[in-house]
């Protein structure tokens, strides 16, 4: 999609900023992939790792779908 790699960078810390704009909402909080690196709870015991369980989910589902689109675009390019 992009044809140099500052666009890379733009696009990927665009992805990050959005997931700290949408950790400011309170409920969405436990939800962002952002989520997971904040994990001194769970390795103290104070926390579960359920409590994280669909930041785990959701992280997993966008990264398969994210490997799986990037086969065509990558297929049409020229390394």
């Amino acid at each position: 999609i992009f044809n140099g790699y500052i666009g890379v960078l733009l696009g990927t810390g665009g992805a990050v900023f959005l997931c700290y704009l949408i950790s400011i909402i309170p409920k969405a909080d436990k939800v962002v992939p952002t989520a997971l690196m904040n994990v001194y709870g769970i390795m103290l015991g104070t926390e579960q790792v359920s409590e994280i369980a669909w930041a785990i989910a959701i992280t997993a589902v966008t990264t398969v779908a994210l490997i799986a689109a990037s086969f065509p675009i990558m297929n049409k390019r020229e390394v």
